[in-house]
Formats: C-alpha cells, structure tokens, sequence
C-alpha cells in the first residue's frame, strides 16, 4: 500500500487534478529505484485515477514495464476500508503481488483496519502486508515499512 508521493497544492481543477511536486517525484523515483535493485516485482499495480497517483504508479513501474498497471476507482482518498476490502477479493487471488497506490486518509485507513494495527504512513512511503484469502478485516500483517532513501544517499 503506498499512498501518492507528496503533491502540490490545490489548484483550480481541484484535488483529483492535483500533480505530484518536484520533491514528491524525486523521492518516489528513489524509492522505486531502491525496491528495483532489491528485486522487488509486483505482479500488478491497482491505481487511483487521480493525477498524483497515476504519476506515482508510473514511477515506481518505470523500469518494470512487464507489469499492468490497471485504474481502480476504490483507491480513492474517501472509499471506506471494509469497501476496498470488496473490490480487491476480486484482484487478490491470481495475483500474488499487488501495489495500490492510493492516497490518505485511505492509505492510513486501510493498513489499520485490515491489520488492527496503527501504522503512521507519511507521503511516498510503501506499507508492505501479507494476507491470506479470503481477505478479511484484522488477519494482515505488517511485513515492512518501506521510504525513499534520503536524497544522495549512495546507492
């Protein structure tokens, strides 16, 4: 789970058109280009339709072309966790591996409610969770807690 990376503020087409800052995409490309060299590899990645978060997604997937991203209405910031839940029983089986890149209050939400515990989730930083099917509230776990290494940062 991986809430957007850090936006600019509103503008005139409101929050669904908010676009990722400078800062923002820097620390996501680091985070994207660690996880990379740890061989990390989704097998699809669920994504917001809002702007920052289609920016994310496209990001993080950079050097991994062989993985689908696919839009997926219930990552956005006011979808209630239980709802979530719903829509990814229907992707969580054939894929082992999933990104949501959402945003909060969701982000935060989810991760708490599906492993009751609470779990701070600050801009671009990956909660990563196992869970067994079918999905249900309480029965992930945190399995890491992944940020962007600080800018210049040896690789």
């Amino acid at each position: 789970v991986l809430p957007d990376g850090l936006a600019l503020p509103w503008g005139p087409g409101g929050d669904v058109s908010r676009a990722l800052s400078a800062e923002g995409e820097q620390a996501i490309r680091r985070l994207a280009a660690s996880l990379v060299r740890e061989h990390w590899r989704p097998t699809l990645a669920l994504i917001s339709p809002y702007r920052r978060a289609r920016q994310t997604g496209a990001l993080m997937l950079a050097d991994l072309p062989e993985v689908a991203m696919e839009v997926l209405d219930a990552l956005v910031p006011d979808t209630m966790p239980d709802d979530l839940m719903n829509e990814l029983a229907v992707w969580a089986e054939p894929h082992a591996h999933l990104l949501l890149v959402t945003h909060q209050p969701l982000a935060g939400e989810f991760v708490n409610w599906i492993t009751n515990q609470s779990v701070a989730i600050p801009p671009g930083t990956m909660v990563e969770l196992e869970w067994g099917l079918p999905l249900a509230a309480g029965d992930a776990r945190v399995v890491g807690v992944r940020r962007a290494p600080p800018a210049g940062a040896p690789e």
